[in-house]
C-alpha cells in the first residue's frame, strides 16, 4: 500500500485500525492526555505551552519547565507576552532548544492576544482547520505541535503524524503517503473522528513507539500487533495469522 493508508474498501481497513487501536489499549491502558488540572481556560493554555515546550523533548523535561513557569508566575498569556526572552528561556531551559521554544511561547502568547477576544478561549474557537492555520502562523509551531494543540487543547479532530506514527503503519505494511499534510488528510479518512478516541490513538502509538515499536532494536516478542504486523513477524521468524483471522 506504498500509495498511503486509503485501502480499496474504506470499512475494511477502518475495522483493521479498530483492532490495533484495541490491542494497544488493552495492552497499555488509557494513558491519560494531557495532565493538566484547574479551569478550561488554565488547562487549554497548560496544554498548548506543553506541546510547544515537549517538541523534541522528553515530556519529563517540558514537565519541568511547565512547573518553572507556573512557580514563577509565568504561566499566563500576559506574562509569556511579555516576559523578555532571556528570562522565559532561562524558566524553560532543559527543555530542548529554550532559546527557540522562548521565541515560540512569546509569539504563540502574542498571537493569542492578537486573535478572537484575546484570550485563549477565542484563539481555540471554530473548526480544526480553522484553529490548525491559527497555530501554523505562530513562529515556530510546526504540524505536528499545531495538531497536538488542535486535539488536545482545542478539542478538535486531528491525527498527530509523528515519527511514531510513520514507523508504526510502515511496519504494519500500511506506508504514509510523503508529506505531512497528505499523510493526516489519509489517517482521518478512515478512522473515528472521535476526539477522546483521536486523542488516545495518539498517545498509545507513542507509549508503543517507545515501549515496543523501536526505531532501533524493536522489541517484537509479546507485542499486541505482531500478529498483524509483517516486519515484526519477519524479525521473530514467525508465521503468525492475522489479527483478523483470529479474531473476527
Amino acid at each position: 500500500m506504498g500509495a498511503g493508508v486509503i485501502a480499496p474498501t474504506r470499512a475494511l481497513y477502518a475495522a483493521r485500525l479498530d483492532r490495533l487501536y484495541d490491542a494497544l489499549l488493552d495492552d497499555y491502558g488509557p494513558q491519560h492526555w494531557w495532565p493538566a488540572e484547574g479551569p478550561p481556560e488554565t488547562v487549554a493554555l497548560e496544554v498548548c505551552v506543553g506541546a510547544i515546550l515537549v517538541q523534541h523533548a522528553r515530556w519529563e523535561s517540558a514537565a519541568a519547565a511547565l512547573r518553572r513557569l507556573r512557580d514563577a508566575d509565568a504561566l499566563s498569556v500576559d506574562a509569556l507576552a511579555t516576559l523578555p526572552l532571556d528570562d522565559l528561556g532561562a524558566l524553560v531551559r532543559g527543555a530542548g532548544t529554550y532559546r527557540a521554544k522562548a521565541r515560540t511561547l512569546g509569539s504563540f502568547a502574542e498571537s493569542v492576544q492578537a486573535g478572537p477576544g484575546g484570550t485563549i478561549e477565542g484563539f481555540l474557537a471554530g473548526d480544526a482547520e480553522t484553529v490548525r492555520r491559527r497555530c501554523l502562523d505562530v513562529w515556530g509551531v510546526g504540524p505536528e505541535t499545531a495538531d497536538a494543540i488542535v486535539l488536545y487543547a482545542g478539542r478538535r479532530p486531528t491525527f498527530v503524524v509523528d515519527a511514531y506514527a510513520r514507523r508504526l503503519f510502515a511496519r504494519l505494511g500500511c506506508e504514509l503517503p510523503e508529506g505531512y499534510e497528505a499523510a493526516r488528510q489519509a489517517l482521518l479518512a478512515v478512522t473515528d473522528h472521535d476526539v477522546g478516541r483521536l486523542g488516545e490513538w495518539h498517545a498509545l502509538i507513542v507509549a508503543h513507539g517507545k515501549a515496543r515499536c523501536r526505531a532501533r532494536s524493536p522489541r517484537c516478542e509479546g507485542c499486541p500487533l505482531v500478529a498483524d504486523c509483517p516486519a515484526g513477524r519477519a524479525m521473530l521468524g514467525a508465521h503468525c495469522s492475522p489479527v483478523a483471522a483470529r479474531r473476527d
